[in-house]
């Protein structure tokens, strides 16, 4: 009887790795199926294959630990840059395209070396590094060629991460003033899609402020809790329709901020619910009038029907049943123009301007993280409205902070008129001395 488990353990296992090996095989190579089904395992960097050095790191995870130690070498951050890359042409993604309509404008520059940040450029995961201030252009590195110099450019588009969150509220501020939504109090009751899930009737500042009483279905490490779909390759209308069918919000009174992504994609679904399923034009006028974008940006929507195993099926998607993601690509100077309309709407107090100060005052407290050895990047102690308020010794100031996974950053103080724009691989460099001292100052220390 052992002996016979022991067989049918052998051959199954067998099975499994053929199947593996067939779909590395037929997958198109750096595809998305192709790394979901680990075929990058053995993935070395040309060259000596012995050195360590030279041995691309492949983790259970889609992208790289946030604080995993020792820090990534330079094969495993070049692979992990070309995955992320290689997501734009992957034919299973689509794309809200936000074509420049050539009113872009050049930044003014004042700019300043300083040594540190040059040590970080040449030793971190750090892509671009941004610093503006009243105006003009204080630093402005790039990484070097010998370190992703050769793959990263001026006009290489760049994950947002959850940075995109930040902008789905964003576009929701213009939606408002644009008489598409009411305000911030109105309730998500005029959305079929969402009937007799949790999400239904209530605020739509509730939901903006990670407030919706969600935490029984939603994981933002697991995806869904009870089958363990991950919500940004399923259409909402899936989700209703499962997960959170007849689903229930925990009681107001006993809620606390909850922070998760699907959140973030009830809240850009019902903006294009809102836009009358016409977002992309919605999109291009938005970033025409305010953002100015020299290059593409792309707004990331789910294609094709997944199936249980989150393999996808030949079925295409339809925009009306809630296709579209947080996730955005942009350049790294397109970023800083975003940073500076949300500067300008709020400095000039236009209706959006308004918006994000209401935002502001309604507020609510979220658990502050004092993690040295990370650089006290989760030092906020405030979340509004998709934001992140009140860092560590900042707190008198009006500074939003824009947070996405892996390190990438942006930081509008707007009182003092500077913004920071961090693009990276990775959280490897110093966001004590490269954010937060510099806000305080207005240097690097």
């Amino acid at each position: 009887m052992k002996y016979m488990l022991v067989v049918l353990f052998f051959l199954q296992a067998l099975s499994v790795l053929s199947s593996a090996n067939e779909v590395c095989e037929k997958e198109k190579k750096y595809s998305q199926v192709w790394y979901y089904n680990n075929c990058d395992k053995s993935i070395t960097k040309n060259g000596n294959k012995n050195k360590e050095t030279n041995k691309v790191k492949i983790y259970k995870s889609w992208s790289i630990p946030q604080y995993v130690k020792p820090d990534p070498n330079l094969a495993t951050i070049k692979h992990h840059f070309k995955k992320e890359i290689q997501l734009i042409k992957d034919p299973q993604m689509g794309w809200n395209k936000i074509k420049p309509s050539g009113n872009h404008k050049e930044f003014k520059k004042q700019l300043e070396t300083n040594q540190f940040l040059k040590d970080q450029m040449n030793s971190s995961s750090i892509l671009s590094y941004l610093y503006y201030e009243k105006g003009s252009l204080i630093y402005d590195e790039i990484t070097p060629k010998n370190r992703l110099g050769k793959l990263y450019k001026n006009n290489t588009p760049w994950i947002s991460n959850s940075v995109g969150k930040s902008i789905v509220s964003y576009l929701v501020g213009n939606a408002i003033c644009e008489g598409k939504i009411e305000g911030i109090n109105t309730k998500l009751n005029d959305w079929p899609l969402i009937k007799n899930t949790l999400y239904y009737d209530q605020k739509l500042i509730d939901i903006l402020n990670m407030n919706a009483g969600d935490k029984n279905y939603v994981s933002d490490s697991d995806g869904m809790r009870s089958t363990k779909r991950w919500y940004n390759v399923h259409t909402i209308k899936a989700l209703a329709n499962r997960e959170l069918k007849n689903s229930k919000p925990i009681e107001y009174s006993k809620r606390k901020h909850y922070y998760n992504g699907l959140a973030t994609n009830i809240i850009i679904n019902y903006l294009v619910h809102k836009t009358d399923y016409k977002f992309r034009n919605f999109l291009n006028k938005t970033f025409e009038n305010k953002v100015n974008n020299q290059h593409t940006v792309r707004s990331k929507k789910i294609l094709f029907v997944r199936n249980d195993k989150n393999r996808q099926t030949k079925k295409r998607t339809k925009i009306k049943d809630g296709i579209s993601t947080y996730t955005f690509y942009a350049t790294r100077y397109d970023y800083l123009r975003i940073a500076k309309a949300m500067m300008d709407d709020w400095q000039k107090d236009t209706c959006v301007g308004k918006y994000l100060k209401d935002l502001a005052k309604n507020k609510i407290p979220k658990k502050r993280y004092i993690y040295e050895e990370q650089g006290f990047r989760f030092s906020s102690k405030s979340y509004a409205g998709q934001f992140y308020l009140d860092y560590l010794d900042l707190e008198e100031r009006n500074i939003f902070g824009l947070d996405g996974y892996g390190g990438q950053n942006i930081m509008i103080d707007f009182d003092e008129s500077r913004i920071i724009v961090i693009n990276t691989v990775h959280t490897n460099y110093d966001f004590k001395r490269l954010v937060l001292d510099v806000l305080k100052h207005g240097r690097i220390k």
